[in-house]
Order: C-alpha cells, then sequence, then structure tokens
C-alpha cells in the first residue's frame, strides 16, 4: 500500500480561527506542486471542495504535535511568513502577477486588519476589489512585507 501513498512536504503556517484560536503549525501538501507562491498548494488545499481539512498542530516548544481536523468555514486566515534571512520556506511570497491590487487594508471578523497586495486573478473589466472578493474561491491572498495570509472571504467585514 505504501507505493499509493502520494508524497507530501510540511508547510508551516499559523492559522486563526473564529474562535479566537491561534493555531501553529503544518498542512501537509503534495510535493512538487506548482506553482509555487501564493497560489500554491496551501490555497489550493483550502479552495478545494473538501469541508475540512487535516492540520499538524504544535502542542508545545519542545517539537511535540497532534493531528486535528479543521473545517474551512471556521477558518479566518491562515499566515505564512515571508522568508527569513536564509530564504528557507515552501512558499514564496515575493511573486506578484498583474492579479495583484493593493494596496487593500481589510478588516477581519476576530478584529485583525490586514494591508497589503490582494492577488486574485480577474480579467481588466473586473479588476475593482469588489469584483476580486466576488470571486468563486473560498480564500484570496493577500500580500503583505511580512508574508502571504489566505483569507477566508466569508470572514472579510470591510476592504477599502
Amino acid at each position: 500500500m505504501e507505493e499509493l501513498r502520494i508524497p507530501t512536504q510540511a508547510v508551516e503556517v499559523v492559522v486563526y480561527t473564529d474562535r479566537g484560536e491561534q493555531l501553529s503549525g503544518w498542512f501537509y501538501v503534495p510535493v512538487g506542486v506548482e506553482p509555487a507562491g501564493p497560489k500554491g498548494p496551501v490555497l489550493n488545499l483550502l479552495n478545494d471542495e473538501r469541508s475540512f481539512v487535516p492540520f499538524r498542530v504544535a502542542v508545545s516548544e519542545e517539537g511535540t504535535s497532534r493531528s486535528i481536523v479543521l473545517h474551512k468555514d471556521h477558518i479566518v486566515r491562515v499566515h505564512m511568513s515571508a522568508p527569513d534571512a536564509t530564504g528557507d520556506t515552501v512558499e514564496d511570497p515575493v511573486i506578484l502577477d498583474d492579479g495583484a491590487l493593493g494596496p487593500v487594508t481589510v478588516d477581519l471578523s476576530e478584529g485583525s486588519r490586514l494591508c497589503g497586495a490582494l492577488l486574485v486573478e480577474t480579467p481588466p473589466a473586473a479588476s475593482r476589489v469588489v469584483d476580486k472578493l466576488n470571486q468563486r474561491q473560498r480564500f484570496v491572498p493577500l500580500m503583505s512585507d511580512v508574508g502571504i495570509d489566505l483569507i477566508h472571504r466569508r470572514h472579510i467585514l470591510r476592504a477599502e
């Protein structure tokens, strides 16, 4: 059965829930999935048709962890940090494309306010913030100098 197993890689993130929880841990995504960056495998995982997603949450500073399952509708945002000084990161938040719109400031249901470039591809005739937020995907990427936040559209209260 091992030959049927899909190789995965861990992507370190912080998940913010609608209950005010902040969970540090890892999503496991297929190895070699393209493209990298804000439109990469974590965004694909969050935007697929499944309602629940497995998550490996860090339990203590000693490195212990446990697996849990999260309902995507209760995830407000997923934060992926910018590369550190060594450049080590799975997701590359430096990639910008023609679909970027910024700066945009969003207020979220759990009380946070984020500012950055909204990375949602839309046709040129639909390039306003409202057009980008009304797309079908569940999560939208917002890139800033501290990393990428994958924000659940349902939890965006206001954007300007």
